[in-house]
């Protein structure tokens, strides 16, 4: 039991697909008005995966649900018939089952969650009959809902059976499956036209009023009108339904009243007292112009209508407000090119949106590419295809103003310091991402009409778009970096090659010129590096190479050149440089070789590493005269070439002498 205190402020998930139809938005607007008399906070996860879109796309849409953390709410509202995905719904509904957690299932029953519904045969049954009885109906077709949803599956067998009972016959092409979008009504009815116009039916029955409209609008197209020589009906007593010219005949579903009773029930559970049996609210037809029938003033009354067109009115005009907002955010997000300027540019827009809290939550998990510093970088993203086990929300606005969150676990949806801060008591939570690849969410505070849940959807849409989009410029620019390196950097030693050297000798003698310096030039190259690859191996002679250039590079000052000559050989540009500070250099790294070759010791059968490097001194006046560089590199190249000979002479001077007293 979760307390017995009636007046203890709940936390409700509400898991639904979208917020895109009139019956969504109706549940949705009961379960917060009833919420609001308990001061409840409800937290909507929500889904737009019903479109034309790819596959990818609508698993990217639907990883919102795996956001879901039972155990971080008192009860949860899974409305399943609206996910189109009904292995999604059941596996929902076992895990919601499996926490423990109070739920209630709405229009389609759940093992172990409680049932809230409306039936969908009496108001189908009604419309049937009154198509045949008063009408004359004669052929009737259907254009039903996607299958495996629970309220098409349901009035498509309420056609079939009302049908049979009254002794028609049907065959399977008049029933065509649609998706609940005006568009597939459309579709069905030119399916049937392109069949004949003879086989056309006098009745149409659709499953809900959106395919409705789209069907009346193919037939005007075809030159048909309605109800003059086709019939219509829909379903769900849709607003646009209502208020069209003809207005469509219709099942009446209390949505509303469905979602405050579902509410209700809920909370009852929760607070430990018996909920009661399930819960079915009855549907009724009423009819209208689409059929034939005048207008009833009981089913239409014309000031609700009047009501109902001034509301339209004050919608477009948000409309066209939020689609300057959608355009102009499109442009501003397309121009960042890094993650803080685009998270700026949706702090601008979040304000403009006419919502009171806005979170952009991000992924935060460390990666293989960069576990060893731990997390992720501000503005970067993990790239993955689930949630992680860490956020961090670059972008939150309360009431106009920024927010500083830290970082914060993925179930708890927010940090605490939003949730202290938000002026909402009801939130959605939509997911962002680019077709099933994860970027995060954001979680958006809602007042008690839900009416532009669309217009939201489409700005995340811009976001993750531009997300992606920045990733995408973020790679690009990192490979031309890589690529940049690759051109100016040794791979091995990770110092200039000839390309990069070359890149920026002109720049560095410029200098030398203008301060009237001299230039040392300085060749180096590896002392038996062959001997060392071939009895110790290719690792060993890579190694030497790498000390050398690791012993150089931390020689050379700000404004010098070093760079990999050859395989063995390096070569460095040192403006400033005299014959006495050659010298010491010369001497300072032969020093920091000998403790390499110090470490090295420790282990017999190591050889240690030797090199000989020779310098010219390029006088001021004749680097203002201008040189050329080859001839230089190849003069310092001789003076190495009298350091190597000088120790081999010494060598065999040495190994003479051992002989000599060997003999004596």
């Amino acid at each position: 039991m979760r307390g017995d205190d009636q007046k203890r402020r709940l936390k409700v998930a509400v898991i639904i697909s979208g917020i895109c139809y009139d019956s969504q938005r109706r549940v949705s607007e009961g379960i917060l008005h009833a919420a609001s008399h308990r001061g409840d906070q409800v937290v909507f996860f929500l889904c737009d995966a019903w479109g034309y879109t790819s596959r990818s796309y609508r698993d990217g849409e639907a990883n919102i649900y795996n956001l879901l953390e039972p155990e971080q709410f008192d009860g949860i509202i899974l409305h399943g018939d609206t996910i189109q995905n009904a292995d999604l719904a059941e596996k929902l509904a076992e895990r919601i089952a499996k926490s423990g957690v109070p739920g209630i299932a709405l229009n389609h029953r759940y093992s172990g969650m409680m049932y809230a519904g409306m039936e969908n045969t009496v108001g189908m049954q009604e419309i049937i009959d009154h198509m045949i009885d008063v009408h004359g109906a004669r052929k009737l077709n259907f254009i039903s809902g996607p299958k495996g949803n629970y309220d098409s599956e349901e009035r498509l067998q309420a056609f079939r059976d009302v049908l049979h009972a009254r002794g028609f016959s049907l065959e399977e092409s008049q029933i065509v499956e649609g998706d609940y979008h005006p568009h597939s009504g459309s579709l069905a009815v030119e399916k049937w036209l392109s069949e004949g116009r003879e086989n056309m039916p006098d009745t149409i029955v659709c499953a809900n009023d959106e395919m409705a409209l789209g069907a009346l609008y193919a037939l005007a197209d075809a030159g048909l009108r309605v109800p003059e020589d086709v019939r219509i009906s829909g379903y769900d007593d849709a607003y646009l339904g209502r208020v069209h010219e003809p207005a469509i005949t219709t099942v009446v579903r209390r949505d509303y009243e469905l979602g405050q009773a579902a509410y209700w029930k809920l909370r009852t559970s929760i607070m430990g007292e018996e909920s009661g049996d399930d819960d079915t609210i009855a549907c009724h037809a009423v009819f209208r112009g689409s059929c034939g029938c005048p207008e009833d003033a009981k089913s239409l009354d014309r000031d609700a209508v009047r009501q109902m067109q001034t509301m339209d009115v004050k919608n477009r005009t948000y409309m066209i407000n939020f689609a300057e907002i959608l355009r102009s955010s499109a442009v501003d997000f397309s121009m960042a090119s890094a993650y803080e300027d685009l998270y700026r540019y949706i702090r601008k827009y979040a304000r403009m949106i006419d919502v009171s809290d806005f979170f952009l939550c991000i992924c935060r998990e460390p990666s293989r590419e960069v576990a060893e510093n731990g997390y992720l970088q501000k503005g970067e993203y993990r790239e993955a295809y689930e949630f992680g086990k860490c956020m961090y929300a670059p972008v939150a606005v309360v009431d106009g103003h920024d927010l500083a969150c830290g970082d914060f676990e993925t179930k708890e949806l927010l940090p605490q310091a939003a949730w202290d801060a938000a002026t909402s008591s009801y939130f959605s939570v939509m997911p962002v991402h680019f077709q099933d690849k994860c970027f995060g969410y954001v979680v958006i505070g809602l007042n008690a009409s839900v009416k532009d849940n669309d217009l939201i959807n489409l700005f995340v849409m811009n976001i993750s778009n531009a997300i992606e989009n920045v990733h995408k410029q973020t790679q690009l620019s990192s490979m031309v970096e890589k690529l940049n390196r690759l051109y100016i950097y040794d791979n091995l030693t990770g110092i200039m090659n000839r390309s990069g050297f070359n890149k920026y000798v002109d720049v560095v003698l410029k200098d030398a010129r203008s301060d009237e310096l001299c230039v040392c030039i300085f060749f180096a190259d590896l002392d038996n590096l062959k001997y060392i690859n071939d009895h110790m191996g290719h690792d060993e002679g890579d190694r030497f190479i790498r000390t050398i250039a690791q012993i150089m590079a931390q020689n050379k000052h700000h404004g010098e050149l070093l760079m990999r000559y050859g395989g063995d050989e390096f070569v460095a540009l040192a403006p400033g440089v005299d014959a006495e500070e050659a010298k010491r250099r010369i001497a300072g790294l032969m020093k920091e070789l000998e403790e390499v070759n110090g470490r090295r010791k420790q282990h017999a059968d190591d050889m240690l590493f030797d090199m000989s490097v020779g310098f010219i001194i390029i006088p001021p006046e004749e680097v203002q005269a201008g040189i050329d560089l080859d001839v230089k590199i190849e003069e310092a190249d001789q003076e190495m070439y009298k350091v190597k000979r000088a120790k081999k002479e010494k060598m065999i001077r040495i190994i003479a002498g051992r002989e000599d007293d060997r003999r004596s």
